[in-house]
C-alpha cells in the first residue's frame, strides 16, 4: 500500500483496499441502530482527537456512519468559487474552479468504481443540496465548515440515522456555532437524539456517562422508527456538484 501512495498511484491503493474489504463477510440480517458522526474535520474522524469514539459507539451496540474528510469540503469549495466568480465576472477564476470541479468528479467516479458496493452510504449530497439543507439554520454565505457540518447533520437525520454526534474540540468556534443549532435540527427531525461532545484531550467519566445515555436514546429512537431507510443514497452528480435529487 505505501508503495502505491509513495509514487502517486491512489487508484492502485484503492484497488488494494477493495480487495482487502472482500475478505470480510457482510451480515446485513441484523442491523444496529445507526449513528452519524459530524463535527470539526479533525475531531470527528481521528481516534486520538475523539478518544476512540467509533470503537466506543460500537461497544455500546451502535453502527457508526462517519462524515467524509476533505472530499465534501473540496467539492463544495470549488462549486462555491464558480458561483462567486461568475457573479463578480471573474471568468478566468470561474473556469479554473470548473476544471478542478470536473477533475474532482472524475476522481470520485474512480473511487466509486474501485469500492463498488462494499461501502454503504458512500455517495454525498451535491452543492445545491448542501445549501438547501443548511440555509434554514445558517446563512448561505456563512463559513464553509459551518455550512457543511450543519448540512451533514441534517443529511444524517434525513437519510435514516437514529442519532447524531457533533464531535468538536475544546474552544473550536466553528464547532460551537454548529452546536448552538443542534436543538433546532433535532426538533425539525422528529426529536432525533443529537449529542455534542467537546473534547479537551482527556478522558472523563462524564463523557462515558453521556455516551451511555445517548446510546439508550438512540436505541429507543430506532425502536420507534423501524421502517426508516438506512440505505437511501444520493445519485451521483456530475454537474459541478449541483443538485443530485
Amino acid at each position: 500500500l505505501s508503495d502505491f501512495l509513495a509514487v502517486d498511484r491512489p487508484g492502485d491503493a484503492l484497488a488494494w483496499f477493495a480487495k482487502e474489504l472482500k475478505r470480510f463477510p457482510l451480515d446485513r440480517s441484523q442491523r444496529r441502530p445507526l449513528v452519524g458522526v459530524a463535527g470539526d474535520i479533525y475531531t470527528r474522524i481521528h481516534s486520538f482527537g475523539n478518544r476512540n469514539l467509533f470503537h466506543r459507539l460500537e461497544a455500546l451496540g451502535l453502527e457508526v456512519w462517519p462524515a467524509p474528510f476533505l472530499t465534501d469540503s473540496a467539492g463544495f469549495g470549488f462549486r462555491r468559487e464558480i458561483d462567486w466568480a461568475m457573479d463578480e465576472r471573474r471568468y478566468k477564476e470561474a473556469a479554473g474552479a470548473s476544471y478542478l470541479s470536473m477533475r474532482k468528479e472524475w476522481e470520485l467516479m474512480r473511487v466509486r468504481y474501485q469500492l463498488g458496493l462494499r461501502v454503504e452510504r458512500a455517495a454525498e449530497p451535491g452543492y445545491k443540496d448542501v445549501l438547501a439543507m443548511a440555509t434554514p439554520y445558517v446563512d448561505r454565505n456563512a463559513n464553509e465548515t459551518v455550512l457543511l457540518n450543519v448540512a451533514k447533520m441534517v443529511d444524517f437525520a434525513s437519510r435514516g440515522a437514529h442519532g447524531i454526534i457533533n464531535a468538536i474540540s475544546f474552544h473550536c468556534m466553528l464547532g460551537t456555532v454548529s452546536a448552538s443549532l443542534t436543538e433546532r435540527i433535532r426538533k425539525d427531525h422528529d426529536n432525533i437524539p443529537i449529542l455534542t461532545l467537546v473534547y479537551t484531550g482527556k478522558d472523563s467519566s462524564e463523557m462515558e456517562t453521556k455516551l451511555e445515555a445517548f446510546a439508550h436514546q438512540v436505541k429507543a429512537f430506532a425502536e420507534s422508527h423501524p421502517d426508516e431507510s438506512q440505505t437511501r443514497s444520493w445519485l451521483p452528480s456530475f454537474n459541478f456538484g449541483g443538485s443530485s435529487q
